[in-house]
């Protein structure tokens, strides 16, 4: 029996051997595995970071340009502003001319029309004053314009009022206005 013990004896100590490497062949695996699992996981950490930083980046930068448009936007509306209100400064003084400024205006004016049959048309409260300068167009009694003066002939208005002359040049005002206000 000693040759059976011996044989089973070296059986059971060769599957001990083999459990046992069969033990720490798992184990190895297990934490190849596991360190395969954290590397991956590192690797994900480190893409959603990435990823994150971009996206924060992104959002930054859009949240900045939207804001400089928007301050662009403020800053053109200020400066359309100021422009209006010197516009209207610009009739005001028009439609408030002193006499004297208006006359010396409209016989300037005036000058360049021929003809003989030309009508002058004033604002009504500048009627009184042009019928005193004698000027050598005949004046209407009957029509007045706001502000200004108009010239009618046979085929031919010329509208001269103050308002509608300004709104006319308004593109070319607001552009020298802004050159002179808000030159860089």
């Amino acid at each position: 029996m000693s040759n059976l013990d011996n044989i089973t004896s070296k059986i059971i100590e060769d599957a001990k051997l083999k459990a046992e490497e069969i033990i720490n062949a798992a184990k190895d695996s297990a934490e190849k595995i596991v360190e395969d699992k954290i590397l991956q996981g590192e690797k994900k950490k480190a893409n959603i970071i990435e990823n994150s930083e971009k996206e924060a980046k992104t959002l930054i930068d859009r949240k900045l340009s939207k804001q400089n448009l928007e301050v662009r936007d403020d800053l053109i509306s200020a400066k359309q502003e100021v422009v209006n209100r010197v516009i209207d400064m610009v009739k005001y003084k028009l439609n408030n001319l002193d006499d004297k400024t208006y006359i010396n205006f409209l016989k300037k004016s005036l000058s360049s029309f021929e003809g003989d049959d030309l009508e002058l048309i004033v604002p009504e409260d500048k009627r009184e004053l042009v019928k005193k300068e004698n000027l050598n167009i005949r004046l209407s009694d009957d029509e007045a314009i706001s502000s200004g003066f108009a010239v009618r002939a046979e085929n031919m208005y010329y509208n001269n009022d103050f308002d509608g002359v300004v709104e006319s040049k308004r593109d070319d005002l607001t552009i020298e206005i802004m050159n002179k206000l808000f030159e860089s």
